[in-house]
Formats: C-alpha cells, structure tokens, sequence
C-alpha cells in the first residue's frame, strides 16, 4: 500500500509492553503492527480502543459516525486501518481538518472488532500473524 508511508508517522509506535501483538505482513502492511486481543471483544470494541485517548462510553457499538464524531470532539485525526476486505486492506481518517498527536495510536477494524494500531518500526517480535 502506498498510503502506509503517509500513515506510519501520524500514530504511535509504543504498544503496550503486556499486549500481543499481530504480524500485518499477509495483509500488505508490514510496517505496522496491532494489539491481539488487547481490547475485550463485548461490542464495546471501539469505544474501548477510543479510550486510549482517553474516551470511554459503556455498551455502545461503534461505526464511522462514532468515529467522525470522536475526532470532533477531540480535534484530532483519527487514522483507521480497515481489514473488512480481504486481501484489500485501507486507510481511512477521521477529522481531516485537526492535527494529528503521533503519541496516540490509531485504530484497526479486523474482524469485526477493533484494536490499537501502531507504527511498527522494528521494536517486538509479533505474538501471531
């Protein structure tokens, strides 16, 4: 993917030390890496991984609309790396118009579930691919 150099300086690149961690490479984009079921999958998925931010909200699922309204709220962009394809992975932001905090991490949809995503720059072995 051409979009992933745009991307891999605007999220974090510091996981959790305690998470395991996915390996990205089948999908395409080796130069990130997410937690594995870091964020408890309830269907509050999105909020939870929104809490990094700091955000939280219990119960509620989460879709674009969330989305674009969490980066409202904030101001700040929202980076999504979506796996809802196969074999077609994407980025999509949120809030355009803000800044982006590279101390935050951004967001992956893959399986129906979302996680943190992180600039992966050679720092962990992957826990699964």
């Amino acid at each position: 993917l051409q979009q992933c150099q745009r991307y891999s300086a605007k999220i974090s690149d510091r996981p959790p030390q305690q998470a395991k961690l996915l390996n990205l490479f089948s999908y395409g984009v080796q130069q990130f890496t997410a937690t594995d079921r870091y964020i408890i999958g309830d269907g509050n998925c999105q909020s939870r991984a929104l809490s990094y931010w700091p955000q939280a909200k219990d119960g509620v699922w989460g879709d674009e609309q969330t989305l674009a309204a969490a980066a409202e709220v904030y101001k700040k962009r929202i980076i999504l790396l979506s796996l809802a394809s196969p074999n077609k992975p994407y980025f999509v932001e949120y809030g355009k118009a803000y800044s982006v905090d590279p101390k935050r991490p951004g967001l992956i949809f893959w399986n129906n579930h979302y996680e943190l995503l992180f600039f992966q720059g050679n720092r962990r072995k992957f826990d699964r691919i």
